[in-house]
C-alpha cells in the first residue's frame, strides 16, 4: 500500500497514519467475520501508544499498551478513524508519566528471550488482535549491491489470534500478518479482507 495514499485517507477523516491503519484492520476483520457468518460485536485490539514528547532525548522506548474494544458493527471507515483517534488521545493523556514503562524497559533488555515472551504473552493474551506499526527507512538501502525494494515485518504472536504489523519502506507500507491457525481458519480470505479494509480507508482521501 502506498504510504502517501494511506496517510491521505486517514487525514481526510481527521486521523493519523496509525489511526487509518487500525481502522483498516478493524474493517478487514469485520468483513472476515461476515464472510464466515460469525457473530461478533467487538474486536479487542491491543495497540502500543507512544508517550514520547518532542523534547524527550533520542533512544529508548516510551510507550504504553492499551486495549481498544472496536465495534464490528460500524461500516463507515471515517467513523472508525474518528473513534480510534479519540481513544488514542484519551489513553495517551491518562497514561501518566510512564513510570512503569521506564522501570520495566531497562529490565526487559536483560531478560532471556523466553522470559520476555512469557511476560508479554501474559499481558496480551486478552487481546483478539495485536496491531503495531513502525517507521522504516525513507531512503534507498542496499545489500551486496542490490536495492531492497520491500521489507516485511512479522511480529511475534503473543497469545492472541493475530498480529498485524506495518513498517514503512521508502514510499510503501509493508504489512506482515501472523495468525494462529486454530483461530484464523482461512488466512487467504483474511488477507483479502484486510486489503479491502485498506482500500476503503485510502478511498477517503480521493
Amino acid at each position: 500500500m502506498p504510504l502517501a495514499d494511506l496517510k491521505a485517507g486517514a487525514k481526510a477523516a481527521g486521523g493519523s497514519l496509525n489511526d487509518g491503519f487500525l481502522a483498516a484492520v478493524v474493517g478487514g476483520f469485520r468483513r472476515y467475520h461476515e464472510r464466515l457468518g460469525a457473530t461478533a460485536e467487538t474486536l479487542t485490539l491491543g495497540i502500543p501508544i507512544s508517550l514520547r514528547a518532542q523534547d524527550d532525548p533520542q533512544g529508548g522506548n516510551r510507550f504504553t499498551g492499551a486495549r481498544f474494544p472496536a465495534s464490528l458493527d460500524e461500516p463507515d471507515p471515517a467513523t472508525r478513524i474518528k473513534a480510534i483517534r479519540e481513544f488514542v488521545l484519551s489513553a495517551r493523556n491518562s497514561s501518566g508519566s510512564g513510570v512503569v514503562d521506564d522501570l520495566l524497559g531497562p529490565l526487559l533488555g536483560w531478560l532471556p528471550a523466553p522470559v520476555i515472551g512469557a511476560v508479554s504473552g501474559s499481558l496480551t493474551s486478552a487481546n483478539d488482535v495485536q496491531v503495531s506499526n513502525m517507521p522504516g527507512v525513507s531512503h534507498p538501502v542496499y545489500i551486496a549491491g542490490s536495492r531492497i525494494v520491500r521489507m516485511y515485518p512479522f511480529g511475534p504472536l503473543p497469545g492472541c489470534a493475530a498480529m498485524i504489523t506495518l513498517i514503512s519502506h521508502e514510499d510503501q507500507c509493508c504489512i506482515g500478518v501472523n495468525v494462529d491457525a486454530a483461530a484464523v481458519t482461512d488466512p487467504g480470505a483474511l488477507v483479502a479482507d484486510l486489503q479491502a479494509g485498506l482500500d476503503e480507508v485510502v478511498a477517503l482521501g480521493r
